[in-house]
């Protein structure tokens, strides 16, 4: 209900002449855990998808706030004394709210190609904590540990793509946080753990 009342509001303002515009992202995520101890890890592929708006500041730069549901985690393989393989999965869902300062390169509204760089803070929410043991149904074993909330830093680049007042947008973006993510660091095997994402997503804006 609030997502939609956002974009209601900002589509009437942007309407009347309000430099506000609105649009969507949806994209495949490469997530991993940094720590201390890292050994054994892998990148987990999961997605993520959201909702933004922008408000334009000057020629070239606009802020983006964004509200995204994003999967982040890691993979791991662990081979037993019988030389038997085991793949797991720690699954970590969370409601991301990043704040991004963007500059546009194709700063005029006629533009049809605007590439851009971008970096800002995000707050994130977690939905749930899960270990999974690949290919074994109903094996998802709740993790309790693990931090409610999660912040850090957002960078990348993208580009858009004008077509009639849609931008076709193209974006590669990292995501790297900055709080362990155990409460329990000290009993942890993963010491100092922090979430690492590298995400390639598509979508649109509408002006």
């Amino acid at each position: 209900m609030v997502v939609i009342f956002l974009f209601s509001e900002t589509y009437a303002q942007n309407e009347n002449g309000s430099p506000f515009v609105w649009g969507m992202r949806l994209g495949i995520n490469w997530a991993t855990i940094t720590s201390d101890n890292k050994e054994g890890l892998e990148a987990r592929t999961s997605g993520v998808i959201g909702a933004f708006t922008r408000h334009k500041l000057g020629e070239n730069f606009v802020v983006q706030p964004e509200i995204n549901y994003t999967l982040k985690g890691a993979a791991r393989r662990i081979v037993d004394n019988n030389d038997l393989q085991f793949d797991y999965s720690l699954s970590f869902d969370f409601f991301e709210i990043p704040v991004l300062l963007k500059y546009n390169f194709g700063s005029t509204v006629n533009s049809k190609f605007k590439p851009e760089l971008f970096v800002g803070p995000f707050l994130a929410f977690k939905l749930s904590s899960s270990l999974k043991l690949d290919d074994v149904p109903n094996s998802d074993i709740d993790i309790t540990n693990v931090k409610s909330t999660d912040y850090g830093l957002a960078f990348g680049t993208g580009m858009g793509f004008k077509i009639d007042n849609v931008d076709l947008l193209l974006e590669l973006r990292y995501t790297l946080s900055l709080s362990s993510f155990d409460d329990n660091v000290a009993q942890s095997d993963l010491v100092n753990g922090k979430y690492r994402v590298f995400s390639i997503t598509t979508g649109f804006v509408i002006n």
